[in-house]
């Protein structure tokens, strides 16, 4: 299966095309999600083991330093006749560097285990431990089954009624077309056509035959979106913007050659890919170190061989939402949070994160997705274990007691939206449920 997916031609540049682009839009994403990255009081944190709730957070400002410092190392790097040229065992060395830091900075606090930087671990792993074939293929593979697995997890309920008419309201009015006055139901089963479309392009990125196709209507799609979600748009955070335009330049690089191609007809683009092929293949006179050990690689493929099968059991709970490439897909599980009106209950630093009261009822809702959004300007994390650690971080500093209740809602069904709900009242139910998952749902002292 990885010999179907290599390409003999150019796989160095490539390889050392991707690494650069990898690390300039990683730069661009954590400089936009600074918030979630560095120490912070604006929202609670949970550590993804219970363990690394102790470790101060003020080590977040090292391992992010590290980040950047090597992350530029890879993107600016030049070398003279006077330095020892890079090399794929030096390359690696700094990927294993930026590898550690985020794993680390995701112990520390489960929310930063957001879709993009899930995609540059991963791709951080392949470029430690592949040579440049088996690596482009292995990307490749990789780029495949978040398309595949996004445009599945979109074909249910949830979708179909909610996000999915949002979505293409929205892309109809990019072309000035206004689908708010059309049927509800039309426009409910039209929705679906997006994961279609999703998965279409997964699938002809697989063939040959079909990749240029694919690779233009992937670009269409993520440029559509990319304006979509922009303030020109619906205004979402710009981490997602980023994200949909770093495809548009990962798919031309590794399915096609039509970018690089256009690029090296142009006069300044003809100088630019000479001092690309100079300084990453000649390098001063140096030839590639191909120094990537044999059980290195294989090792790399096993763990992304893992990596391709793990998001088909989320549907058995074992495997995260988003890592398993659920975007925007509302059947993720989550909780839902209450706080009673009693006497003394006093939550004036989050009060602007409440729902309006509701008719007579005796409580309100605390709207924990737009309190991710509005303090770090990304998403929250899209897991019922991590969310409901968020709802005990509020109950204790507010010492809510029982005026606190907190509705556990499991995975929606496919074909019906109805979901499993379970009930706790007060901090002590809650502390107890934190305790029944395999992965920490206790929060750090907030």
């Amino acid at each position: 299966m990885f010999k179907y997916f290599e390409r003999d031609s150019d796989s160095d540049i490539i390889w050392f095309a991707l690494q650069k682009t990898w690390a300039l839009f990683a730069i661009a994403l954590f400089v936009v999600t600074s918030r979630l990255w560095l120490p912070q009081t604006l929202f609670p944190q949970v550590a993804l083991m219970e363990l690394f709730n102790g470790f101060p957070s003020e080590i977040a400002y090292g391992a992010m330093a590290v980040v950047f410092i090597t992350l530029l190392s890879i993107l600016l790097g030049k070398f003279s006749h006077d330095l020892v040229p890079i090399t794929l065992k030096s390359r690696s060395l700094l990927w294993t560097i930026i590898f550690a830091a985020i794993v680390l900075l995701w112990l520390t606090d489960q929310h930063r285990i957001q879709p993009w930087a899930v995609h540059l671990v991963v791709g951080a792993l392949v470029f430690i431990t592949c040579r440049p074939q088996r690596g482009v293929a292995l990307l490749r593979m990789l780029a495949i089954s978040i398309y595949i697995y996004s445009a599945l997890g979109k074909f249910d309920y949830q979708f179909m009624h909610s996000m999915g008419p949002q979505l293409l309201t929205g892309l109809a009015g990019l072309i000035d077309v206004d689908m708010k006055t059309w049927d509800s139901t039309l426009v409910s089963k039209l929705s679906l056509l997006l994961p279609l479309g999703e998965f279409l392009i997964g699938i002809m990125l697989c063939h040959r035959r079909t990749r240029k196709i694919a690779i233009l209507s992937a670009t269409i799609m993520h440029s559509c979106l990319a304006v979509l979600f922009s303030p020109l748009g619906l205004n979402h955070e710009w981490g997602v913007v980023l994200w949909n335009v770093f495809f548009i330049f990962q798919n031309a690089m590794l399915f096609g050659t039509m970018l690089l191609t256009g690029i090296s007809k142009c006069r300044w683009g003809s100088k630019l890919a000479a001092a690309v092929i100079a300084t990453e293949v000649e390098l001063s006179g140096h030839t590639i170190d191909n120094s990537i050990k044999p059980r290195a690689q294989w090792i790399g493929q096993l763990l992304l061989t893992a990596v391709l099968i793990m998001p088909s059991l989320e549907p058995f709970t074992v495997v995260d939402h988003w890592p398993s490439w659920g975007l925007y897909s509302p059947r993720n599980s989550r909780v839902l949070v209450r706080v009673y009106l009693s006497a003394g209950t006093k939550t004036d630093e989050i009060e602007q994160f409440f729902q309006p009261q509701f008719g007579n009822a005796a409580f309100r809702v605390l709207d924990v997705s737009r309190w991710s959004l509005e303090t770090l300007r990304v998403p929250i994390y899209p897991q019922q274990r991590y969310q409901l650690g968020v709802a005990l971080a509020v109950a204790q500093k507010y010492n809510l007691g029982r005026s606190i209740e907190v509705d556990l809602l499991s995975m929606s069904d496919r074909l019906t939206g109805s979901r499993q709900r379970e009930t706790l009242r007060g901090v002590e139910a809650i502390q107890m449920a934190c305790q029944r998952y395999r992965l920490n749902a206790v929060p750090r002292r907030f």
